[in-house]
């Protein structure tokens, strides 16, 4: 791999990682049985919300690797 190529690979992997460096945050105030009474609707609420909170992060991991793909084409 040329000299340039190891470039946009660091480059790309450094970005990615960051954007993959986070935690999605659990309510700690929802009681168990709460959660037992409808566990599908508390999962996919979670989900949803978790969602939300991380889609620009994946819109821009794809960005990435799209800009990625098109600089080694």
């Amino acid at each position: 791999m040329p000299q340039n190529n190891n470039h946009l690979l660091l480059n790309y992997l450094t970005k990615l990682q960051q954007l993959l460096d986070f935690e999605l945050e659990f309510d700690e105030s929802i009681e168990v049985d709460d959660v037992l009474k409808d566990p599908e609707k508390f999962a996919t609420d979670y989900i949803g919300q978790s969602f939300t909170t991380i889609v620009d992060r994946i819109q821009a991991s794809y960005e990435n690797g799209q800009d990625f793909a098109k600089r080694n084409v």
